[in-house]
């Protein structure tokens, strides 16, 4: 947890942890509406 915390004050870091959320998001609505579409 303190990792987390130390990592999220750093504005490098952080930008690149939203960056990795944000593909994983992305991909995981992508298969959702390949799914459906399928």
């Amino acid at each position: 947890m303190t990792f987390m915390n130390r990592g999220m004050q750093n504005k490098k870091q952080r930008t690149a942890v939203v960056i990795i959320v944000g593909i994983v998001l992305v991909s995981f609505v992508a298969s959702i509406v390949a799914v459906s579409i399928l």
